[in-house]
């Protein structure tokens, strides 16, 4: 709209002046020195015009030319961004496909020429790991690390950090994410990675120390933190226990109070204590925690602990039979204390209930020993062979039957 009206003015004032000039056409004297040129005001005007519009367009060419090589830079990056944008593309196909070697080296090629070269750098890199060129790999992800700076280097670190860990190079994996800063360090997933790593180190002191920040940045979920809490404390008592003397009393003393009634942590407990002189204190924890939360693990290891009164401890498991009479697990345990206690009819019918419910393969065997005591050798040889086949898993064959009361295998009758 607006250069039709500056057309439309341009020509009424082209259309005045003609009518001026076809009125009264004047004259214009140039002179200089004793030389003069004279013409029509007409003619003036036009050569004016003209003059003008030739600079006016000198100015013009020279303006295009003084930005013509920015333009044609403009237009080569336009070009290679286009390039390397299809090269991405086919980069990511390759990798997708299984080709990482072809697929490295287009990211690699196209890295400098692309509008963002840390997912060119990020594309070399696992390529590279797929090839499993490790170098290759730590030279792309520092690449990309610059390209993003260290305020945003979390996501390239964690990367060679999970790829260090594919590659078992636990102590690099470890030595990446301590590179981090103390802020990126509190990144869920840079916690959860240290947890992965601490857990495959066996370096319980670490992830025992690292279960608070866990919990506090829900870098895990409640039942992953809980299992995370109980893996570690118990290796910590276990590390203890290798060391002289008593030290896992220590351990177990700085542990969380909410953590001494897990049943894991106290079984590992109660057989250190066991083990270690204080029989009567480990059977004690076992029944607390019991009354609180009845575990197979804790009935099992209850029967094995002995105390300095097995005919008490015999007695206090009996009463447990009233809510749990059909629980194999104790019926295995009343055998072995009865043995202890040297109630040896009692221990036979608790083992022989335990074997009818099918319970664990260790009934066999403390029948076979009571057996054998007394003078039933045959048996037992058949509840020892039992137990060794419940052991190994074997496999009975389809013409043969067993019979744990005896020692020989029959055929088996249509």
């Amino acid at each position: 709209m607006k250069l039709m009206l500056k057309i439309l003015l341009f020509a009424v004032a082209v259309i005045w002046l003609v009518v001026v000039l076809m009125k009264d056409p004047g004259y214009v004297i140039m002179s200089r020195n004793n030389g003069a040129i004279q013409m029509s005001l007409g003619a003036f005007l036009l050569a004016a015009l003209l003059i003008f519009g030739a600079l006016y367009a000198l100015f013009r060419l020279y303006r295009h030319l003084r930005k013509a090589p920015a333009g044609l830079g403009q237009w080569k990056r336009r070009q290679d961004e286009s390039k390397s944008l299809k090269a991405q593309e086919e980069a990511l196909r390759l990798l997708l496909e299984g080709d990482s070697k072809r697929a490295e080296r287009l990211m690699a090629a196209y890295a400098d020429k692309a509008p963002n070269a840390f997912i060119n750098y990020i594309g070399a890199a696992i390529a590279a790991q797929e090839t499993g060129d490790s170098d290759k790999r730590d030279q792309w992800l520092e690449k990309a690390r610059k390209c993003v700076g260290e305020d945003r280097e979390t996501a390239p670190m964690l990367l060679k950090a999970e790829m260090e860990m594919e590659d078992n190079q636990l102590v690099k994996a470890r030595n990446t994410l301590k590179r981090l800063g103390s802020a990126r360090a509190a990144h869920p997933e840079v916690l959860l990675l240290l947890s992965e790593i601490y857990e495959k180190q066996e370096d319980w002191d670490a992830l025992a120390d690292l279960l608070p920040r866990l919990r506090s940045k829900k870098a895990v979920t409640a039942g992953e933190l809980a299992r995370l809490q109980v893996r570690a404390w118990r290796g910590k008592l276990a590390d203890a226990d290798r060391e002289p003397g008593d030290g896992f009393n220590a351990v177990w003393n700085t542990m969380p109070r909410a953590l001494r009634g897990r049943p894991e942590l106290v079984a590992k407990y109660a057989t250190l204590l066991a083990r270690h002189g204080s029989p009567d204190e480990a059977a004690a924890l076992v029944e607390k925690t019991l009354k609180k939360d009845w575990r197979d693990e804790l009935v099992r290891l209850y029967g094995k602990i002995a105390t300095s009164d097995p005919a008490r401890q015999f007695q206090k498991a009996e009463s447990w039979l009233q809510k749990h009479p059909d629980d194999a697990d104790l019926m295995l345990a009343l055998g072995r204390l009865a043995l202890r206690a040297e109630l040896w009819g009692q221990a036979r019918s608790y083992l022989e209930m335990c074997i009818s419910m099918d319970g664990p393969r260790e009934a066999y065997c403390e029948l076979a020993r009571l057996l054998e005591r007394q003078g039933e050798n045959e048996r037992a040889l058949g509840y020892y062979r039992r137990s060794v086949e419940l052991e190994f898993d074997c496999v009975t064959a389809p013409w043969e039957k067993q019979n744990p009361q005896s020692s020989s295998w029959e055929m088996a009758t249509d």
